[in-house]
Order: C-alpha cells, then structure tokens, then sequence
C-alpha cells in the first residue's frame, strides 16, 4: 500500500522516519518545499469557497436566512470563487505535484450550528442559476421546505413515519413522488460543484501548470447529499480521496461520518422530541452504515471504512485513482489498513500526524511500514 500522510510535520528527521517507513506523498495546507527536497510528492490543499467579510456573500437557508458553514461561503458568490483562484493562483508558485480542493460542496449538517444550514443555498444567486439552468425553482423549495419542517420540528409522529420512510434505498426513492422537487435540488448542487470542479481544472489547464486536480470528498454515504457525485466529479479530479473518519473525536469534525451521522439524529431528535439514539439508528440505516455496538463514542465499523472506499471506487470513472483518507489517530489504525490492503485499496491518506504520534507513539511508524510493504 502506498501511504500518504495529511497534516505532517516540518522537521527533516521527523520527515525521514515517515520516509523510512514507506510514505511516499505528502498534503499540506501551503508549500511543503523541505518535503519536496526530500524527494516526497507533495500536494497542496486550497479550500474551495472561503468566507468573504461580507454577509451578503453568505449561503442561505430554503427560509432566506444567512448561514455561516465550514468557514465558507455561498459556492456561486463570485467574490469568494475569487478569493479562491488568487489563493489557487499563490499555491501553483510552488513546485506542487498535485491540488487538493476542499470543502468543494454544500453545507453538511455538521457544518453548522444552524440545523437549517444543510438546506441551502437559496439565496438570489443561486436561486437564478436554478431558474437558468432549468430546474424548476417553486418545486423546489416548496419540497425542501416541507422536508426541513418535518425533519427539524416535527410533530413527533410525523418525523417519526418519515424517518422511517427513508430506511431503505427503495423507500427513500418513494419519497421523490411525494417530493419532486428534492432529487432537482440535489441534481442541481451536484451539477453547481461539477461546473465549479471544471473551471477550476480549465484553469490549471490554462496557466500550463502540470499539477494534478484532487479532492476530499464525502464518503459515498453522504456525499451526493452536500452536492459530490462521484462520477462526475471524476471527469476533473484525477485523484479522489474519500474521507472516512469513523470515530473522529474532536468537535466540529465535518465530514466525520460519526459526527456526521450524531449532527443529523440531534437536529432532528431536537425539534421532534424522539428519542437520540433513535434517530441515530434510523440515520445510520438509511445510509447503510455499520456502526460499532458498544462503543463509548459513536463510531463506523472497520469494516465500514471499507465499504465506503470500495463504493467510492464503483461510483467513478474508469482510470481515477481512490485515495481514501482516514484518521491517523484510529486506535484501530493497524486493522483498518490491513482490511484496506487485503480489499486491494492501493493508497491510503494518514490525516494528521500529530495524532498518530500521540495515540500509538513508538508503534505507529511499525504501523506504517507494515501497511506500506503490504
């Protein structure tokens, strides 16, 4: 296996001993250049749609209200897309092999403090491009509007009966005759991150640079819900590293699929008066996700980990190259990329050295060389 590390350290003798024992490539937040004179890989990761100081660039809840998500912005506000391209444009001054978009999406429910934020963006850019591009606008938030209220404020029986109307792939596909308007909601995200993604790949492109496209993703469980198909996204990103954090403990952790789930069951749990951990169970079977029974905290199976990288790979083109990314920390980090290997996933991202260090100290870099010789 070929193991890349996110978030590594600076120090060359820290450096050599991940080398040492097998990682190839690593992923900053800015320039790596003693990385690069060491003869590692490096990737750099630009975040997609960051906040500008102005309100008016905000997303917007289906109610109208402005909602602050993952320090970013409405995905179509052309003030924050130029944020990114000038900090896109500084990166590639650097001898990069690769960038890694994030937050390239909607807002989770875990993105936010707001429950609403998931139901976004409709502000009037974003409304006019739906309009434009030919969904039908009313629909849609006539739709998402009554799925909010139920899901975020009952009544009770009613949450209830819906939960349970999504518990299977063929019940959720149900829901489409009574909702039209939500699969053109999530058509519509998914195509708005698509054109984004090819603009971003055309200006590469353009500006003759050789690095490669890459993207943190949604696991496959959640990711079409904030506006990641897979298989479109895998038009323009030669990498897609899935990022499946199973017991992420530190909070706000979005895109860790426990927290993830935990975000969605308390919303909903909040304004329904169901019971949590109901709501968890009937979240974690809708999505098809194996959680751990009796766990302290709540946390995706080994397993699990592996059933979203091997969707991930069924979901995209011919040719791209999976790269799940999973935390560092695990203390199941060992089982999890022994299960990774014997299912013939070829590269694993480490996220955050630091924690590894700190969770399995002198056994990690063991760890390491026995996943990158396998």
């Amino acid at each position: 296996m070929d193991i890349w590390s996110f978030g590594s350290p600076e120090d060359p003798s820290e450096l050599e001993a991940l080398q040492a024992a097998g990682v190839t490539t690593v992923v900053t937040t800015s320039a790596a250049p003693v990385a690069e004179q060491m003869g590692f890989a490096t990737y750099s990761m630009v975040h997609t749609f960051p906040a500008t100081n102005s309100e008016g660039d905000l997303a917007q809840d289906v109610w109208g209200r402005p909602v602050k998500w993952f320090s970013s912005a409405c995905p179509n506000s052309p003030a924050s897309r130029s944020l990114f391209f000038a900090d896109l444009t500084e990166r590639l001054q650097q001898p990069v092999d690769g960038i890694f978009l994030d937050g390239v999406r909607f807002s989770s429910f875990a993105s936010s403090d707001l429950p609403s934020s998931f139901f976004s963006c409709f502000c009037p850019r974003c409304c006019q491009d739906m309009t434009a591009q030919g969904y039908d606008l009313a629909a849609i938030k006539r739709d998402v509007s009554s799925m909010a209220r139920v899901l975020l404020h009952g009544p009770k029986t009613e949450t209830a009966q819906l939960l349970k109307a999504i518990a299977s792939p063929s019940g959720s596909a149900a829901l489409t005759s009574k909702y039209p308007g939500l699969p053109q909601w999530l058509s519509y995200k998914a195509r708005c991150i698509e054109q984004f993604a090819s603009a971003v790949w055309q200006f590469l492109k353009d500006s003759g640079s050789r690095a490669e496209l890459a993207g943190f993703l949604f696991e496959p469980a959640l990711a079409y819900l904030v506006g990641q198909d897979y298989y479109l996204l895998s038009e323009h990103l030669s990498t897609i590293s899935p990022m499946i954090y199973r017991n992420y403990p530190s909070t706000p952790g979005p895109a860790a699929i426990n927290q993830e789930v935990l975000a969605v069951a308390s919303f909903v749990a909040s304004g329904s008066g169901l019971r949590v951990s109901n709501c968890i169970e009937a979240v974690a079977r809708a999505l098809g996700l194996p959680f751990a029974n009796g766990q302290a905290e709540l946390s995706l199976t080994p397993q699990g980990v592996v059933d979203e990288a091997l969707a991930a790979r069924a979901l995209v083109r011919t040719g791209t190259h999976i790269a799940p990314i999973i935390w560092a920390g695990d203390p199941a980090l060992a089982q999890t990329l022994e299960l990774l290997a014997d299912h013939d996933v070829t590269t694993c991202i480490l996220f955050t050295y630091s924690a590894g260090m700190a969770t399995h100290g002198d056994t990690l870099l063991p760890i390491l060389s026995a996943a990158s010789t396998s």
